[in-house]
């Protein structure tokens, strides 16, 4: 699901701490390995919110999904919603103090 622009922030906000230092070195592949790993270490809590705002699913629908498919979800998430951009997009707007 495309997200509007308020969730977008919101699945920024909760992606940033994730994002390796040097972004664009990486292809779409590596790039959201390295955020799940960071995720799944670091704040699972963050996993499993992004998921379900990429998804408008509640944590009680999740336990009914297997593990694959929840990865699999979320890797679709991030590509349908365009991780560079939405890492380049929101980024240069706290970079310059607009949000």
């Amino acid at each position: 699901m495309m997200l509007n622009t308020e969730k977008a922030l919101e699945l920024y906000r909760l992606l940033q701490p994730h994002f390796p230092d040097d972004v664009y070195k990486f292809d779409i592949t590596e790039l959201i390995r390295i955020i799940i790993d960071s995720m799944v270490v670091n704040n699972y809590r963050a996993y499993s919110d992004a998921l379900m705002l990429m998804h408008n699913v509640t944590l009680e629908s999740m336990k009914d999904i297997s593990s694959d498919e929840i990865l699999q979800l979320f890797i679709e998430g991030l590509a349908e919603n365009n991780v560079y951009e939405l890492m380049d997009f929101f980024g240069k707007k706290v970079r310059y103090g607009i949000l």
